[in-house]
C-alpha cells in the first residue's frame, strides 16, 4: 500500500476521532451547566439567589471545572502543545456566556464581566488536569473530581466571607465659561438629544442609554434631582448639600427597578452587592476666568473580586460621568457665547 494510500485511510478515522471528542465535550459541558442550574434552583429555591450569582460559585468553580472538562476529552494524556490549552478555553468561555446568556437571560454586562475571570479560571483548570495527566501517565478518572468544585461552592457560597469596600470615580473637566454660567446646567438639564455628550463604552458599546433629562425640584437641602435615562431608567438624587456656585452633593434613591431591569437584572444599583450611594458636583472658579467641574460617585462593593469590578466601575461610570461633564461644558459654553450669563 502506498503513502498516499495509507494517508486516506487514517484521515477518516481521525476527523472521526475528533468529531467524537467534540461531541463528548459538548455533552460534557450541557451535562455539568444543565445539572449546576437544576442544583442551583434546588438549593436557592425560597430565594432568587441573585447574590450567588456574583458568588464564589459562579465566577471561579464553575468555570475552573468546564475547563478541566476541556482538557480531559480533548487533551488526551496531556500530550499537546501549551496553545492547545489557551484557545480551547476562549472558545469553551466564549460558548459557555454566550449560551448562559440565551439560557440564563443573562445581560451583555454580565457577561463582558465575566469574561476575563472564567477564561484564567478556566484555563487554570485545564492546566490542572493537563498536570494530572502527566503525573498519571493516562486520562485518571479522579481528574474529573474537580467537577464537584462549583457544587461545593454553591453550597458554600452564603457562609464564605466578604468583605465590603468603598470607591469613588471622580471625573473633571475644564469649562470655557465663568461659574455662574455652568450652576444653572447642574440644576436643569431638559431634552438631551442623542447625538450630544460622548462615545462611551457604556453607554455606545455596552447599549446602556444615554441621560435624556434632569430636573432638580425644589431649591436647597431637601430638594430632589430626578434623573432621566432613555425612555424608561428613573432614578433620584436627594440634595444634602447645596452650595450655590460652589457644590452640590446627593444621595442616591431608586424608587423602582428600572435601572437593572434595562440595563443587567443581575446587576442592581442598591442591592447587597452594589449599592451607588453618594454623588455631587464641585466647582472652582480659575484664575482666568473659566471653571473646574468635578463630578463623583460613590459606591459600595461586596463581592468576592470588589478590586476587580473597580475597574470596571472606572470603565462604566467614569465614561458615563464624562459623559454628562461634556453636555454641560458644552451647554454651558454655548449659554456663556450667547452672552446671556446664568442665574443663581
Amino acid at each position: 500500500m502506498t503513502d498516499n494510500a495509507r494517508s486516506n485511510t487514517r484521515q477518516p478515522s481521525r476527523w472521526r476521532y475528533v468529531a467524537r471528542r467534540l461531541v463528548f465535550t459538548l455533552i460534557a459541558l450541557g451535562v455539568v451547566c444543565g445539572g449546576y442550574i437544576v442544583f442551583f434552583r434546588l438549593v436557592y429555591r425560597e430565594s432568587s439567589g441573585v447574590d450567588v450569582m456574583i458568588g464564589a460559585s459562579v465566577l471561579f468553580g464553575l468555570p475552573f471545572a468546564l475547563g478541566a472538562i476541556v482538557a480531559f476529552l480533548t487533551a488526551p494524556n496531556g500530550r499537546v502543545k501549551d496553545g492547545h490549552y489557551t484557545i480551547s478555553t476562549i472558545g469553551l468561555t466564549g460558548i459557555s456566556l454566550v449560551i448562559g446568556g440565551l439560557v440564563l437571560r443573562e445581560g451583555v454586562i454580565c457577561m463582558v464581566l465575566l469574561l476575563p475571570i472564567w477564561w484564567f479560571t478556566a484555563l487554570g483548570g485545564a492546566l490542572t488536569v493537563k498536570h494530572w495527566h502527566r503525573n498519571f501517565q493516562e486520562r485518571h478518572p479522579t481528574s474529573m473530581s474537580i467537577l464537584a468544585l462549583p457544587f461545593l461552592l454553591l453550597v458554600l457560597d452564603p457562609y464564605l466571607p466578604k468583605s465590603i469596600h468603598s470607591f469613588t470615580v471622580n471625573r473633571v473637566i475644564t469649562i470655557d465659561a465663568p461659574i455662574e454660567a455652568v450652576w444653572p446646567h447642574l440644576l436643569e438639564m431638559p431634552d438631551i438629544g442623542p447625538d450630544e455628550g460622548r462615545f462611551t463604552f457604556a453607554q455606545s458599546l455596552m447599549g446602556i442609554p444615554r441621560p435624556s433629562a434632569a430636573m432638580v425640584v425644589g431649591t436647597g437641602p431637601g430638594a430632589v434631582r430626578q434623573a432621566h435615562w432613555g425612555e424608561d431608567i428613573y432614578f433620584e438624587e436627594h440634595i444634602d448639600v447645596w452650595r450655590t456656585h460652589d457644590r452640590l452633593e446627593w444621595a442616591f434613591a431608586f424608587p423602582d427597578d428600572s435601572v437593572s431591569r434595562y440595563t443587567d437584572r443581575h446587576i442592581t444599583v442598591d442591592g447587597p452587592n452594589l449599592y451607588i450611594d453618594r454623588g455631587g458636583y464641585q466647582l472652582e472658579r480659575l484664575p482666568d476666568g473659566r471653571t473646574k467641574l468635578t463630578l463623583f460617585t460613590q459606591y459600595r462593593s461586596n463581592t468576592p473580586v470588589n478590586h476587580y469590578s473597580a475597574v470596571w466601575g472606572e470603565i462604566f461610570l467614569g465614561g458615563i460621568q464624562m459623559n454628562v461633564l461634556d453636555i454641560v461644558r458644552d451647554r454651558s459654553e454655548a449659554l456663556h457665547s450667547d452672552g446671556t450669563g446664568g442665574s443663581e
